[in-house]
């Protein structure tokens, strides 16, 4: 059983800030992991890990991460499940001691098959087609970088709803030096000359975020409870 798409959107928005482990610091985001048990009976988090700069992805497999597209077939399910560098399935044993090696196993996954990187940096899911589904066309001034100094989302950061970037970002402009010039929300639609490109489809965004929320279920289920479980039905 996976979440719906609010109580997703909901976990994506409570993770926190956790420096990584290759940066010599690993500190686990144990509140995510008890908001996310507090949202459903089976143990899920959202989990967090620094991401690159953004770049284009590309339907031919040339995109960011190392030329290989985002892989999301598994077993049985419409969504990935995340594995190491064996193939072997990530877990998290609930040993808070373990949970940073379980971050750090996850960014490796996302850095080589390009599974949700776009929805951690950008907000953004790829197509089939090459095209973006962003949540509306206001995102594109942040994909393209058209505005200066704004804010670079990844794992342990990640990219909120447009909306909420472009706030994020005027907040920072106001109080910089010398001063930046704010974004303004719009209502336009997706610009005709880039109608290739990008597609304005919070359906899908929040399709991907249900999907995000499914893996790490796979990774965070509660194994204890549910070996005790077993045990009692064996008594």
């Amino acid at each position: 059983m996976c979440p719906s798409p609010g109580v997703a959107r909901i976990l994506f928005s409570r993770v926190t800030k956790t420096p990584s482990r290759d940066s010599g610091s690993s500190s686990a985001p144990l509140s995510v992991v008890a908001s996310a048990r507090r949202a459903r009976a089976t143990d899920l988090a959202v989990v967090a890990v620094h991401g690159s700069k953004r770049q284009r992805y590309d339907p031919d497999g040339q995109n960011s991460v190392g030329g290989q597209t985002p892989t999301n077939a598994s077993d049985n399910t419409d969504y990935p499940i995340p594995k190491d560098r064996y193939g072997d399935p990530i877990t998290y044993d609930s040993n808070p001691a373990c949970l940073a090696g379980v971050m750090h196993d996850i960014n490796k996954w996302i850095e080589r098959t390009g599974n949700y990187k776009l929805l951690f940096e950008q907000y953004a899911v790829p197509l089939s087609n090459g095209a973006l589904a962003i949540d509306q066309p206001d995102n594109i001034m942040f994909i393209e970088q058209h505005l200066p100094n704004a804010e670079v989302h990844g794992f342990f950061n990640p990219c909120p709803p447009t909306l909420k970037r472009i706030a994020q970002y005027n907040i920072k402009a106001v109080s910089s030096t010398p001063r930046l010039t704010t974004a303004t929300p719009t209502k336009d639609p997706v610009p005709k000359e880039q109608s290739r490109n990008y597609v304005a489809s919070a359906h899908k965004v929040e399709e991907q975020l249900r999907k995000l929320m499914c893996s790490m279920a796979h990774v965070f289920t509660d194994r204890g409870i549910h070996r005790s479980r077993r045990g009692s039905r064996h008594h």
